[in-house]
């Protein structure tokens, strides 16, 4: 396990797990997945279907090989299995996976603040990749 501590602050903003030892693989995708929540800010009064999570790898991988069945948002909410589709969303040359979740399961882990975290893990070749978005949940 390394803990990373980015900005000097005395606290840890990562934790990379690894089982024996951590591989450049195992590092770079738990340190440099990008994540887009959508919508910015959540309405937990809102009746929607569907939120939209677009990941993005670090290059050197492929967003097509990603085990959608092993997606979670916050180790909790799995990933439905279709719709996804891959495209460069951002507009920055890399390819994304755009997946979604049943917005009522996410809404149900959580609670209104203007700094939530969303944290977003799964496969990709048999390698664990991780990360987050930021966003704003409300509740009007």
């Amino acid at each position: 396990m390394v803990q990373v501590d980015s900005d000097g602050d005395g606290t840890f903003e990562k934790t990379i797990t690894a089982d024996h030892e951590l591989t450049h693989d195992e590092f770079m995708l738990q340190t440099a997945t990008t994540i887009d929540f959508d919508p910015d800010t959540l309405n937990l009064a809102s009746k929607g279907k569907f939120v939209t999570v677009y990941i993005e790898l670090p290059l050197g991988y492929d967003v097509g090989e990603i085990d959608v069945f092993n997606i979670m948002l916050n180790s909790t909410v799995p990933a439905f299995a279709k719709p996804t589709e891959v495209g460069d969303y951002d507009s920055d040359g890399i390819s994304d996976l755009m997946v979604k979740f049943d917005r009522t399961a996410v809404q149900e882990i959580l609670t209104p603040g203007d700094q939530v975290e969303i944290t977003i893990s799964g496969e990709v070749a048999g390698i664990t990749f991780e990360g987050s978005d930021i966003i704003r949940v409300i509740n009007k």
